[in-house]
């Protein structure tokens, strides 16, 4: 098998920016590496509608998000497959990429690699597991020449 099979469903209808297939994969091969797993993944592409509607649904919060993140199975062990969907709202991407000036690309991998660390488990809960996830997405950002998209630009 390979590292990743990647489902890209692109649903959204407005004109934002949205990478090629070959960067999202580009972006979560590197963690996948680093971690020894296997993965299926669907990366939906949508509106704003849907992105709310979802976010209302299974985080009870009535509010457009940027990403959501759907584990189909947390792996315990190496070499493990972990399955599950990432779902973005490109126009909230474009938005924040635009009010925080970062690039566009830089900011989608931020977000992707962000995505796959929530479907390996992290998450951003409690102070001191916000502090390594963050640390994580800031080392894989530097890999691919992004800056640390948590110092704002003034």
């Amino acid at each position: 098998m390979n590292i990743l099979q990647l489902n890209l469903q692109i649903i959204s209808c407005d004109n934002s920016y949205i990478p090629k297939k070959k960067y999202f994969k580009k972006w979560l091969i590197i963690v996948l590496k680093n971690q020894s797993i296997h993965a299926k993944i669907t990366i939906r592409i949508v509106n704003e509608l849907e992105i709310k509607k979802l976010n209302k649904q299974y985080r009870k919060q009535n509010k457009i998000t940027n990403i959501l993140s759907f584990a189909y199975f947390i792996p315990y062990k190496k070499n493990q497959c972990l399955i599950g969907d990432l779902v973005i709202c490109s126009k909230k991407i474009q938005e924040e990429s635009i009010k925080q000036k970062k690039s566009f690309k830089s900011h989608w991998a931020h977000i992707i690699i962000h995505g796959i660390l929530h479907l390996l488990g992290y998450n951003h809960i409690k102070k001191l597991d916000r502090v390594y996830m963050e640390l994580i997405e800031i080392n894989y950002l530097y890999h691919f020449g992004f800056k640390n998209p948590y110092i704002s630009k003034k």
